[in-house]
């Protein structure tokens, strides 16, 4: 079975001209957008994902898709699940004006972005009970080796790992909380009325039910550890801050 991540396209178009309505059409995209729980899965990446990111790359080469450690013995915890989920955007929007973008002011473009939500349907959260052991198992040891022996010693390089998902059955973009019918998207801003459509991933689809719709991510650096087998050990990394939007957009994963 296909679930697929609806994008509600406006109605009002051509008959603007008919009925005098003043509406302005603003194009609204949520790929890989950041939400409350978590990124938007737009490319698809699965729960125990591992991401190589040069810092100092440029914008399109700083991820690279690493194979990943095997997870199918690690314990999840179930950290939350209902029959609908709302999640609000917190980053990673974007909003363009049909017409010239001036026209689309930084007051109604802001508002915009911060009524826009992903709502889901019969959700679970999952995340691994130890994120770490995960990437420092016996079985992942050969691999975290040659890891370490490549980057232990690059302060640019980092690993980003997927180590929670909200799973669902599906998905859809909505506009704060979802009261109004699909085709009716309007806000009215400062005086202006301002017509939603989404764009970006027209058709995210997730391949049977309860697959990953948001993914959340933890940043990690592999460091030298005399005391391990391997010699090598992956370390979380809370001082990195960063935003997998841009990075993920960019990135031909």
């Amino acid at each position: 079975m296909k679930h697929t991540l609806t994008f509600f396209a406006p109605v009002c178009g051509a008959l603007l001209l008919l009925t005098g309505c003043k509406v302005q059409e603003v194009k609204v995209g949520v790929e890989n957008a950041k939400f409350q729980h978590g990124y938007l899965n737009s490319k698809l990446l699965g729960q125990g994902t591992l991401l190589l990111w040069d810092m100092d790359a440029a914008a399109d080469r700083q991820l690279t898709l690493l194979p990943s450690p095997k997870t199918e013995d690690n314990d999840l915890v179930d950290h939350a699940g209902g029959a609908k989920l709302s999640s609000v955007a917190s980053s990673g929007v974007s909003v363009h004006g049909a017409l010239p973008l001036e026209q689309v002011s930084a007051s109604a473009k802001a508002e915009i972005a911060r009524q826009t939500a992903v709502v889901v349907e019969d959700f679970q959260s999952k995340r691994f009970y130890d994120s770490d052991f995960v990437l420092n198992e016996p079985d992942f040891a050969d691999r975290r080796q040659t890891l370490g022996e490549a980057y232990a010693h690059n302060d640019r390089i980092r690993f980003i790992f997927i180590a929670g998902a909200t799973v669902a059955d599906d998905a859809a973009v909505a506009v704060g909380t979802p009261t109004q019918r699909p085709d009716e998207f309007e806000l009215s801003i400062g005086g202006k009325k301002y017509r939603l459509s989404y764009y970006g991933t027209k058709s995210v689809e997730w391949e049977g039910s309860q697959e990953p719709v948001f993914i959340q991510p933890r940043v990690y650096k592999i460091v030298e550890d005399q005391t391990g087998a391997t010699g090598y050990r992956f370390l979380e990394d809370r001082r990195i801050q960063f935003d997998l939007t841009q990075m993920l957009t960019n990135a031909s994963l």
